[in-house]
């Protein structure tokens, strides 16, 4: 039988935890870091890798995304 791992995009509770402390960024000073509420979905995490690496036949399933920064680049780890 095989088995089909399930995409569970739900934090784990450590990061849920880490991430429930608020970044503050004013006047250019702190962490300028905005969190998502969940992982990104694996679409969305598949064409953002696509877009970064320029290679159409990978995906990002590996990946998980879980925050930004205000110039818009992701945090993730895999």
């Amino acid at each position: 039988m095989r088995v089909t791992p399930v995409d569970d995009r739900g934090f784990p509770a450590a990061l849920a935890a880490a991430l429930a402390v608020p970044f503050v960024h004013e006047g250019g000073d702190g962490i300028d870091f905005e969190p998502f509420e969940t992982f990104l979905s694996a679409e969305e995490t598949t064409d953002w890798f696509r877009a970064w690496t320029g290679n159409g036949a990978l995906d990002g399933d590996a990946f998980r995304v879980f925050g930004q920064d205000g110039t818009g680049g992701y945090a993730a780890f895999c």
